[in-house]
């Protein structure tokens, strides 16, 4: 993981650096100077704002003073930790030569008339773009994984782990202490309250390997009432990530009887407690960019009984490719809450 960051940043710099030339080209005088201040600006937003929560966004680095700005507007000049509060889609944020910021909320935007007098800098969809001249550049996107050359890779590390610790370690239960959920050895039944478990395996898990400054904490109060399960705060920008998990399946307790069963409907009410946890940690941390993210342990089994040992694997495998319908699909409604991670966790079948 640190040789990737490395070979991201030595990549990064490589991009940079071939920009100048272009800006030379497309500007003249004054233009590789104006893109210098200007990638150190979009790495100061970037720590504040999260490209992924917008479709497009601008960032205007005059050239010359008397820079075309009039057509833009009414405007607020902000410092960074209030910026991510003040921006919306479509908006332009120009840097001041006093270092803070002016955000305009215009109706349309032209680059290629803004960009004359000026280096402009275009978020739009995971792609980035500079314009200066008149003229249009497309930035290299050195991973594909990350939404910016400039920003803080905090939820995409956070994704990709995650998804790796879904084909890794949760699907056959590698993790030792995910091992210890079952209560059979042929991973048909879950012992009794599964789920501290599964949240001590995931936190161990990202502790060794999201990148950068950051902290994981488990059952971390973001309300009055409740804890969400996992708490991941970045040092290097204002970003936090909750995680709430969920598990669905059929739990035994050591007695024998007949245990806990969930279903779907667990998940969803996961899915609405984190929505409910999002609300109450916007109130508290106003100034910070917050994704939650739903995390479901599938060890649903078709077909089960008191007495099953061993599944056939038809029976074992039912639930492996069935997705959970959520409504409402908070994922696709709030820029806040990522798409629900489900991780099917593989019974030992005959």
């Amino acid at each position: 993981d640190r040789r990737r960051m490395l070979d991201r940043l030595k990549l990064a710099a490589i991009v940079e650096k071939s920009s100048y030339l272009w800006a030379n080209n497309a500007i003249g005088a004054g233009g590789q100077t104006a893109l210098h201040d200007l990638f150190a600006a979009l790495r100061r937003i970037f720590r504040y704002v999260e490209p992924s929560a917008h479709e497009v966004l601008f960032v205007l680095m005059p050239v010359a003073p008397d820079g075309p700005r009039g057509s833009l507007g009414p405007f607020v000049d902000v410092t960074l930790p209030v910026l991510a509060q003040q921006v919306r889609d479509g908006d332009v944020l120009e840097v001041l030569p006093n270092g803070r910021l002016r955000v305009y909320h215009p109706a349309k935007v032209n680059p290629k008339t803004l960009s004359h007098r000026a280096v402009l800098y275009e978020y739009r969809q995971r792609s980035e773009y500079l314009w200066g001249g008149g003229q249009k550049n497309e930035i290299d996107k050195v991973d594909p994984a990350y939404d910016s050359l400039f920003s803080v890779p905090a939820f995409s590390d956070l994704r990709e782990a995650i998804d790796y610790y879904k084909t890794r370690l949760a699907r056959r239960s590698s993790c030792k202490i995910l091992d210890e959920i079952w209560h059979d050895k042929h991973r048909v039944f879950l012992k009794a309250k599964p789920e501290s478990r599964m949240r001590d395996s995931l936190t161990q898990y990202l502790k060794g390997t999201l990148r950068g400054d950051y902290e994981v904490r488990p059952e971390q109060v973001v309300d009055e009432s409740h804890p969400v399960d996992i708490k991941v705060t970045w040092f290097c920008a204002n970003r936090l990530a909750l995680i709430e998990i969920k598990w669905m399946g059929d739990c035994r307790p050591h007695n024998g009887h007949p245990g806990t069963k969930y279903r779907d409907a667990r998940a969803k009410k996961g899915a609405k407690q984190l929505a409910e946890y999002l609300d109450a940690n916007q109130v508290h941390a106003p100034v910070h960019v917050t994704r939650g993210t739903l995390v479901v342990f599938d060890a649903r089994r078709a077909r089960i009984g008191r007495r099953s040992r061993k599944l056939d694997k038809a029976d074992g495998f039912a639930y492996e490719h069935r997705e959970i319908v959520y409504s409402p699909a908070y994922h696709k409604t709030r820029k806040d809450f990522e798409e629900p991670i489900r991780l099917f966790l593989e019974p030992k079948c005959r």
